[in-house]
């Protein structure tokens, strides 16, 4: 249904007495979500994969961008307030290497 990440770099100031001389450049720490219908047939893989602490890879494409996500492990499966019905489970999860590719 939907996917999003964050792959930023933390950028800060270095700051002295006498005002600011340069940047803190932090590396990123890739994460990465996705969000499916509860009636997806991925899920028990994609919970194995959880389980079992498997290293994947994740691709995601849309218009104009293709996302790949290397290294990834699954950190949660969340189906949210279960009631009655269940409409849609995040998947959560932690990566070594996002790279964007914008077309």
């Amino acid at each position: 249904m939907s996917f999003s990440y964050n792959n930023e770099v933390k950028i800060t100031h270095i700051e002295t007495a006498k005002g600011v001389v340069g940047y803190n450049k932090k590396y990123p720490k890739p994460s990465w979500s996705v969000k499916c219908r509860i009636t997806s047939e991925a899920l028990a893989q994609i919970s194995a994969f959880k389980n079992n602490g498997d290293v994947i890879n994740v691709t995601f494409r849309a218009t104009g961008l293709t996302v790949n996500v290397h290294d990834a492990v699954i950190t949660k499966i969340d189906p949210g307030d279960v009631g009655d019905k269940v409409g849609e489970v995040t998947i959560e999860g932690l990566a070594l290497k996002i790279e964007e590719n914008w077309t």
